[in-house]
């Protein structure tokens, strides 16, 4: 784990600046075809624009691929998509409040203040533990999130 940084600003420093002009950001890729007999991998968004590449990072949530809501060509081979398939998480959700005033602990467990919604406690912690920072910022993780919905 990161003492001093984090996994982004490590990204954003070392890796970024190189490939900076060929990442896109909030891309919804429909297709990704990578049978081309000149080896490129051709994507096509949502929006129809396509993008022919040597290789390619996808950041793509379990749940997509579960779904199958981008169509592969030719189809992943079937041990990929058992192992995709096989992938459990359960729903949840972080959330970061920034406070003028430290006044929490590290890390600490509190019994919800809403017994009626749930049972379960949340995690709080502090977001920006051992970070060069002045700021002030309490992490909540809570898994489970699911009751919340009921």
């Amino acid at each position: 784990k990161f003492k001093t940084t984090t996994w982004y600003s490590y990204f954003d420093r070392f890796i970024a600046p190189k490939v900076k002009d060929r990442i896109r950001l909030n891309t919804v890729v429909e297709t990704v075809n990578y049978e081309s007999p000149d080896g490129k991998i051709l994507l096509t968004t949502r929006d129809g624009v396509e993008y022919s590449c040597d290789q390619v990072i996808m950041a793509v949530p379990s749940k997509i691929m579960q779904e199958e809501d981008i169509d592969f060509i030719p189809p992943l081979p079937q041990e990929k998509v058992d192992a995709i398939n096989a992938v459990e998480f359960g729903d949840g959700m972080k959330v970061f409040i920034e406070f003028e005033e430290r006044f929490y602990a590290d890390v600490f467990y509190a019994l919800p203040l809403t017994d009626y919604i749930r049972e379960d406690p949340v995690m709080y912690y502090d977001g920006l533990f051992r970070k060069p920072t002045n700021d002030h910022m309490v992490t909540a993780f809570d898994v489970g999130f699911e009751t919340l919905m009921e």
